[in-house]
């Protein structure tokens, strides 16, 4: 749930839907800053983050503190380029960053204080950035200090408000729509942007690969106030009427690398595998390391950092997902408030109450999972394991089924589940597919109730939790809760077996 102030919440409330849009679209940055190990120079202790982020803190002694963060050579055009990534507070006295670049036989430092710190002014061909630098002065004092050594083209930085876009939309999920596939979901999100290209300003642009932010605001009084609202990279760009439509992935996308990059030795702790992950993909970790210390002793049959997160998300009852600041977290729905709003008379903070229903697809009758059940094959000796918890669970009971996991395996599948279970069972929800009026502070992951009748001056409602909601402005919203139903999910149980004895069967026939 987004926390904004009051006033932003109550304007809201009261029909205010004239947002403002800040989308800002920056060149992929071409300065490597590799992850290095933390370290102490000179009095200033060294943090690289995954994202190429460097914090610094403590105080320089008289020698002052000189950082190598750059890895790699860069080749410029004949172009200018932007130097930013730095901290409020930059001066020669302080601290600030400085690049070096050869030309033919000379060599130039350039030294930047600001986000508009301008390289190759002249626009020389060929020109080699050869190094760059943090420098904290002697005796600077400095705390959880952040730079973010960034590098790109002067002419690829856009910015657009609400006058220059034609339509704006964010997908946000955690599971399929007709399914609930929430446990281990790891989902890659989206936004659409239409700009105005009617006089073809950007019909050169290459967007590919670039950075976008995306910020939704109302004007609260005499000052604008802005949500976050995503950190994505352009996939594609395609011409739509007069406009120029771009295709945006979150985050996510990035742990889509072959899981072969990864240089974590087994046996190896659930923290120490996500970091390994985030490392290796360049994004940073947020949030809280479940049974972070469950160590898992074989590298898992994965292809991908992704199907990897997802995994993971198996076997600590969690989905993953990235945050609207770009950063990787697992969590789950919180069941204890859904239930509390259910059982209560009055509204519950934390849960969103969607009354203002323009279209209402909903079944009848609640969903409330009751279990988890999983089926592993054990690779050697073609074994077949199922177990669910609680011991009490029927076969007409609603339940999360777990196939095939790379991380699940005979001589973990009972703790894991004994484990997992309770964490997830007692989620009460409806199936859903409801149109409201937009809200940017709805996301998926959220739970809520929706009014579905009023009597006698009597609101009802139905619980859910929020799998998918697609945000997009001068439109209404689509919010889901897809969850399939108890007869569906029953024969996708039977599925999962079937499937399961079918390849036991096949692999048994293939060693003969």
């Amino acid at each position: 749930m987004i926390t904004v102030s009051q006033e932003f919440q109550e304007a809201l409330e009261n029909g205010d839907r004239n947002y403002l849009i800040k989308i800002d679209i920056n060149p992929p940055n071409l300065m490597i800053v590799k992850p290095f190990t933390s370290k102490t120079v000179n009095g200033i202790t060294i943090t690289y983050n995954a994202d190429g982020s460097v914090i610094l803190n403590g105080t320089a002694d008289e020698n002052g503190c000189t950082i190598n963060v750059m890895v790699n050579e860069i080749t410029l055009a004949a172009d200018r380029y932007r130097l930013s990534g730095y901290p409020d507070g930059c001066s020669a006295e302080t601290y600030t960053m400085k690049l070096y670049t050869k030309w033919e036989n000379t060599y130039y430092v350039w030294t930047g204080y600001n986000n508009d710190t301008v390289i190759n002014t002249t626009q020389r061909d060929n020109e080699t950035v050869v190094a760059a630098q943090i420098v904290v002065q002697a005796g600077v004092t400095v705390s959880n200090l952040m730079f973010k050594p960034t590098l790109g083209k002067l002419s690829k930085i856009l910015s657009f408000t609400k006058d220059n876009l034609i339509s704006l939309s964010i997908e946000d999920a955690v599971s399929q729509d007709n399914k609930f596939t929430a446990l281990g979901g790891a989902v890659i999100n989206k936004a659409t942007i239409t700009i105005d290209n009617s006089s073809e300003n950007y019909s050169t642009y290459d967007f590919k690969g670039a950075t976008v932010t995306i910020k939704i605001g109302l004007q609260i009084g005499n000052s604008p106030e802005y949500i976050d609202r995503g950190v994505y990279i352009v996939d594609n760009a395609s011409p739509k009427g007069i406009g120029l439509e771009l295709s945006c992935l979150d985050y996510m996308s990035k742990f889509d690398k072959s899981y072969t990059e990864s240089e974590i030795v087994y046996p190896a702790t659930i923290k120490s595998i996500i970091d390994d992950a985030c490392l290796k993909c360049g994004v940073i970790f947020t949030g809280t390391y479940l049974d972070s210390n469950y160590t898992l002793t074989t590298m898992p049959a994965v292809s991908t950092f992704r199907e990897l997160l997802s995994a993971v998300g198996q076997i600590t009852g969690t989905y993953a997902h990235v945050d609207r600041h770009g950063r990787l977290y697992f969590s789950w729905f919180n069941t204890t408030l859904l239930n509390q709003a259910i059982n209560s008379d009055t509204k519950v903070s934390g849960v969103y109450y969607i009354e203002d229903v323009l279209d209402n697809n909903y079944e009848k009758d609640n969903i409330t999972v009751n279990g988890i059940r999983a089926y592993v094959i054990n690779d050697e000796s073609n074994e077949k394991f199922e177990q669910h918890y609680p011991t009490t669970l029927t076969d007409n009971d609603f339940c999360l089924n777990i196939t095939g996991s790379p991380l699940i395996h005979g001589g973990n599948i009972t703790e894991i589940i004994n484990r997992v279970g309770p964490r997830i069972v007692g989620l009460t929800i409806r199936q859903t597919k409801c149109k409201h009026t937009n809200n940017p502070l709805i996301e998926a992951g959220d739970v809520a109730m929706v009014l579905y009748s009023v009597k006698n001056n009597t609101n009802a409602y139905y619980p859910i939790a929020i799998t998918r909601t697609t945000f997009a402005i001068n439109q209404s919203q689509e919010t889901v809760c897809g969850i399939e139903t108890l007869s569906e999910n029953l024969d996708g149980r039977y599925n999962d077996a079937q499937l399961l004895r079918e390849q036991t069967k096949k692999d048994t026939n293939d060693a003969k």
